[in-house]
């Protein structure tokens, strides 16, 4: 006989039981997850819900200065009273922004409007007249005696309104951006040039901030508060080789021209920079404007950029020879006007006219390619390279700047064809130079061939003015012998004085230098051949006192363009530094 089947009342407690089972593990995960939010995290969560319903904007960077060699803040950081407001808090932004403009001396319309398009904090412009805001302190710390702060104060301003003392880290008269950098906005860290080099040095000064605390409906939980942090004495300031006039000077320049370019000002007995300039510039203080300029790029630093150098390589080819005795001043070439190598022509400058017989010399002013091209295959590849690397290109020089591009300088293996080796003498090819890096060289010719290595930082030392730490001076390299840069300098003083920098000369002092225009391989729209325009050089002719290197992107021509560009740093300079007074 068949069981019976089982009846269904038998499996239901196995079910209850599988389903008691499941409730007290979730009961368990549960409470497990509870004791994970308010225990374990507890402290993490009260402070994010604190953050989600409070802002904060700095006051005040707390980082270190960066200074001139005469110790003047490059950056040019300004103290002052602002008003400030937080948009949630004004009930009508058209009556308030009335009532404030009239107090604070503020255009109506702009305040309004201002209100109008933020949410959150905005701090109004401009700064206030310092008479203005004095009379606006004193009425708000008498209307709230004993419950202000020396950085704040409301008074008689409408609700949501403050007067903040801020500081720009970036003021009006800031100089040298390329080379200061500047800082992230969100957490004050530094994100270009000496800022992020340095960032570790500079950070840790005390600073302010302002904070307001909200309701879940974005009403006012209490009033502004202050926030101080930080180190009174913390956040080293840097001690730079620029001069901030000079380096003013440089950049109006320039800005006058008004060229995509770059100039580059060294002192020639000791390497230091002394101005860095690069154009279209921009303000550290409003980099927004400038984030989506991508036609002139001028967050770029063309200073320390590589290019083709062109015939302004024509003195490392020079120099290479007459260490090596190929040139001498009883050697004459001919010009014949253009050069053939291989299957390709060279066209060629001569001083006079072609079918000439002319000194090297006479072919550095004249910048006559076939003569370069015909000393640089007598030359060979691997020497003019080794000579080259020696005088510092192909490698960067050193500066604390991120932005330093070390160029190219090709390999022996890369230069296998006569024709490679023709464009390489000339400074043409897969080459690439900084107009830094070419500053750096030209010291070797005016101290009888010791290469003095550039310098940007020279101290870092706290707020109260204790040395943390210095950077010596680099000592001068000796690549090349005294009569090879005798040589060379007479060369230089001649393309100035009668061959193809002639617009670069100075009145009184005298200059010297090479012009270069370098083919970048791309057409131009309305025809021709895009090209970089150059000029390398030195003032006074005499007793040089100052390297000075311009380079004008897409320039098209040395001589007309570089060159005169060229004599107006130089007259800048000199007028800044006249002769009696000597190199500071």
């Amino acid at each position: 006989m068949e069981n019976p089947p089982a009846s269904s009342g038998m499996r239901h407690p196995r079910r209850l039981a599988w389903l008691a089972a499941g409730v007290s593990l979730a009961l368990l995960l549960l409470a497990a997850r509870l004791f994970h939010l308010q225990v374990v995290r507890a402290e993490e969560l009260a402070t994010r819900a604190v953050q989600q319903r409070t802002e904060a904007l700095p006051l005040s960077f707390g980082r270190g200065l960066i200074l001139d060699r005469n110790l003047r803040p490059l950056h040019a950081p300004l103290l002052s009273w602002r008003v400030l407001a937080f948009t949630p808090f004004v009930d009508d932004p058209l009556e308030a922004a009335g009532r404030v403009a009239g107090l604070a001396g503020l255009d109506r319309l702009e305040v309004y409007r201002a209100l109008r398009d933020h949410d959150g904090f905005v701090l109004l412009s401009p700064p206030l007249e310092p008479s203005l805001a004095a009379v606006l302190v004193s009425g708000a710390a008498g209307a709230r005696a004993g419950a202000g702060t020396e950085r704040a104060a409301s008074g008689a301003l409408p609700p949501g309104f403050v007067l903040v003392q801020y500081e720009d880290r970036y003021g009006p008269g800031a100089v040298a951006p390329h080379v200061v950098g500047y800082v992230r906005a969100a957490d004050q860290v530094g994100v270009a040039g000496l800022e992020k080099a340095f960032d570790q040095d500079l950070r840790g000064r005390q600073a302010a901030t302002l904070l307001v605390r909200y309701d879940a409906y974005r009403r006012p939980l209490d009033g502004f508060r202050i926030v101080t942090a930080g180190d009174p004495a913390g956040g080293h300031d840097l001690i730079t080789t620029l001069d901030w006039v000079l380096q003013q000077r440089v950049e109006q320049v320039l800005a006058r021209w008004d060229l995509t370019a770059a100039a580059v000002v060294v002192d020639a007995r000791t390497g230091a920079l002394l101005a860095m300039a690069s154009h279209p510039g921009f303000h550290p203080a409003h980099l927004k404007d400038y984030l989506d300029r991508s036609e002139d790029r001028p967050l770029v630093n063309r200073a320390v950029s590589a290019y083709p150098p062109g015939s302004v390589f024509k003195i490392v080819t020079a120099a290479a020879a007459l260490e090596r005795g190929l040139l001498d001043d009883d050697r004459r070439f001919l010009c014949r006007g253009y050069v053939d190598v291989g299957d390709r022509r060279f066209p060629s400058r001569c001083p006079t006219g072609p079918g000439i017989l002319i000194t090297w010399e006479e072919a550095m002013a004249a910048s006559t390619n076939e003569v370069f091209i015909q000393v640089g295959l007598e030359l060979g590849a691997r020497p003019l390279l080794e000579a080259a690397a020696a005088f510092g290109f192909g490698r960067t020089t050193g500066l604390p700047l991120p932005e330093e591009r070390a160029g190219h300088l090709p390999g022996a293996e890369d230069v296998r064809y006569a024709g490679d080796l023709a464009n390489l003498a000339i400074g043409q090819g897969p080459l690439t130079v900084t107009p830094l890096q070419v500053a750096q060289f030209l010291t070797a010719l005016v101290n009888d061939g010791r290469m003095q290595p550039v310098s940007l930082v020279r101290e870092v030392r706290r707020a109260d003015g204790t040395l943390v730490r210095e950077f010596p001076r680099p000592e001068p390299q000796e690549v090349m012998t005294p009569a090879t840069a005798a040589a060379l300098r007479r060369a230089l003083r001649a393309v100035v004085r009668e061959g193809t920098g002639t617009l670069a000369e100075v009145q009184v002092f005298g200059a010297a230098g090479k012009t270069g225009t370098a083919e970048t391989g791309r057409d131009l729209p309305g025809g021709g051949g895009e090209a970089h325009a150059w000029f390398a050089g030195y003032v006074p002719a005499t007793l040089p006192r100052y390297v000075i290197v311009v380079l004008v992107e897409r320039g098209q021509s040395g001589p007309r363009v570089a060159a005169p560009l060229f004599r107006a740093v130089a007259e800048a300079v000199l007028g800044h530094h006249p002769m009696s007074s000597g190199i500071p």
